[in-house]
């Protein structure tokens, strides 16, 4: 079996998938995975051949903002990539076509095109909550209110309908619509994080976060002071002002903790003035590992980094910094996760108590650890494996 992955360039998205590529080529399968160059390192170390795309602006996604309408702000930038994704991948691929397209949801244009066009099957695969005309944007993140996550443009739907075209397609208007479900649609979710998940149809497998196939990721050791680590990081996305690290460094400059901040590529650690000895502070961190060895997290709530805190039974501190991040921290705090501290309150004093209430109560790191002791109920890589070479045998 031949499957192509299209998964957008952002750690996001591409690192939950990296088990999956791994467990396939384990089997015997070819995996083409279309991805930036960032990305080839640890796509290869699983096995994949990578068909290079176009990456996407990191400072395009960051000046999007943090309102309900994000999602529809990038709306024409994702189609606009996927329709040279699509351009790029017919020439890279020729006649050797792949039997399945795996593709992420928000890559539904590339993934349906080149699905028909290659005459394989097509299943799309979400990093985060899953969306769908029972389930809508708003549904499940009610801060968007009713923006709409499907249909683009009329100047962008007309770009793209000319792609299909061009390939001796029929325009199919479905496949610029967001909330069109494929016939197997896979959630790398536990059933009990999904908002509604009884709103689903049977073709949602929820096969849990997959954690594996990260070794090229690296390796971190925690220092030999007793302390409890306290894990502080704001994800790669959006990370561009010092001002929220300051803030973490005067929280627990007196703590009883060792504190390990992951603060990006764009601040300066000159810019956070003295470290207390008792903290370091990294570009980029192998979070896995590190959270191997945490006590607390304090995060951003990105989907990714939230279901790798809790499968390893690690409780959160959620500082949402968009729409998807407010409603994983509010999820987080309904299920006794954690708690959810909005950004428009964080004080040294708020970050501070904060984490002093999950470290005295004992409940969230009792909840945290029971989620993580069911996160592999669903199967993870194997079960999407075993889904896969159901769809192309069916």
């Amino acid at each position: 079996m031949h499957v192509a992955v299209l998964a957008p360039p952002l750690h996001g998205h591409v690192t939950p998938t990296l088990g999956v590529v791994q467990q396939l080529t384990s089997r015997g399968h070819r995996v083409s995975f279309l991805s930036s160059e960032e990305f080839a390192p640890a796509l290869q170390a699983v096995g994949a051949r990578v068909v290079p795309v176009p990456a996407i602006p990191q400072r395009t996604i960051s000046a999007t903002g943090t309102t309900g309408s994000a999602l529809a702000s990038i709306r024409n930038l994702l189609l606009a990539r996927d329709c040279r994704t699509v351009t790029t991948a017919v020439k890279a691929f020729g006649d050797d076509r792949p039997d399945v397209v795996l593709y992420n949801f928000v890559e539904r244009f590339a993934g349906r095109t080149l699905a028909r066009y290659w005459g394989g099957r097509a299943a799309r695969y979400f990093p985060t909550y899953a969306i769908t005309d029972a389930l809508p944007l708003a549904e499940v993140f009610p801060a968007s209110g009713n923006q709409q996550s499907g249909p683009a443009s009329p100047e962008s739907r007309n770009k793209a309908a000319a792609v299909q075209r061009s390939l001796g397609l029929p325009v199919e208007e479905s496949s610029y619509d967001l909330l069109a479900e494929e016939e197997l649609n896979l959630v790398f979710l536990p059933s009990a994080f999904q908002p509604h998940s009884e709103a689903l149809g049977s073709g949602y497998h929820f096969v849990g976060p997959i954690m594996t196939g990260r070794s090229s990721h690296g390796s971190w050791t925690p220092p030999h002071s007793g302390r409890p680590v306290l894990y502080v990081s704001l994800g790669t996305l959006r990370v561009s002002s010092p001002d929220f690290f300051r803030e973490a460094l005067a929280a627990f400059a007196e703590e009883d903790l060792h504190l390990v901040m992951s603060i990006g590529t764009v601040i300066d650690p000159a810019d956070l003035g003295p470290l207390p000895p008792h903290c370091e502070v990294h570009a980029h961190l192998p979070q896995l590992e590190v959270l191997r060895h945490t006590s607390v997290f304090v995060t951003h709530g990105g989907m990714n980094s939230t279901m790798e805190a809790l499968t390893l039974g690690v409780p959160l501190v959620v500082v949402p910094q968009m729409p998807e991040q407010e409603a994983t921290a509010r999820r987080v705090a309904d299920l006794g996760l954690g708690v959810h501290l909005p950004p428009a309150k964080v004080t040294p004093e708020t970050l501070r108590a904060a984490v002093r209430q999950i470290r005295d109560d004992l409940t969230y790191a009792d909840a945290a650890a029971a989620f993580g002791s069911r996160a592999g109920d669903g199967g993870g890589a194997p079960a999407v494996a075993d889904a896969l070479e159901s769809l192309v045998a069916s």
